[in-house]
């Protein structure tokens, strides 16, 4: 959490303009350190609190997965959260997951700056009104490389 948090204030402090810096696992991925385990169901009310305090990148790319994807690569890399590793405890930390990003996906703070990524690669936008133009500069840099990527 504190590489994270780091890494944005550090950012912060610097002249950004003209500039697009990615972040993997930005401020948002503290979220899921947080608010994900596997025998406790996500605390909604927490995560809403988490929300308003934590600073919000400019814009969100949320790669979705397929959950049985999901389980399985979880299962296949194994999780230090997940300490019997049974398919079980898999299925609950992934449910556990799929609801925190989701009510963060929905939330008015972060869904005008929400770019979704499909597991068939279509990118779209979370919000049809009230929208960054930063998210859509975003969609057409990433449209761009899957397109380079697929040639």
């Amino acid at each position: 959490m504190v590489r994270n948090i780091g890494i944005h204030e550090f950012i912060a402090c610097q002249d950004t303009t003209n500039r697009i810096i990615i972040i993997d696992e930005g401020i948002l991925h503290i979220a899921h350190y947080l608010f994900v385990h596997e025998s406790i169901e996500p605390d909604l009310k927490q995560l809403q609190t988490f929300i308003e305090l934590a600073p919000c990148e400019d814009v969100v790319v949320y790669l979705c997965t397929l959950k049985n994807t999901l389980i399985e690569r979880t299962r296949v890399r194994g999780h230090k959260r997940i300490p019997d590793g049974s398919l079980e405890a898999i299925e609950s930390f992934i449910n556990h997951a799929i609801t925190t990003f989701n009510f963060l996906g929905v939330n008015p703070k972060i869904n005008p700056k929400l770019l979704l990524v499909s597991p068939g690669r279509e990118v779209s936008m979370a919000s049809d009104k009230d929208f960054s133009p930063m998210v859509e500069q975003a969609k057409h840099i990433i449209l761009t490389g899957l397109e380079e990527e697929s040639l």
